[in-house]
């Protein structure tokens, strides 16, 4: 069971980086 939480949590986690990394990417494209 502790291993789904995990997966889920990471899966979380890296959606949420992924929606803050994202303008930062296109901010740097830019530059």
């Amino acid at each position: 069971m502790q291993v789904v939480i995990i997966l889920k949590v990471e899966d979380f986690v890296l959606k949420w980086l992924g929606r803050i990394a994202c303008p930062f990417g296109k901010f740097f494209k830019n530059l």
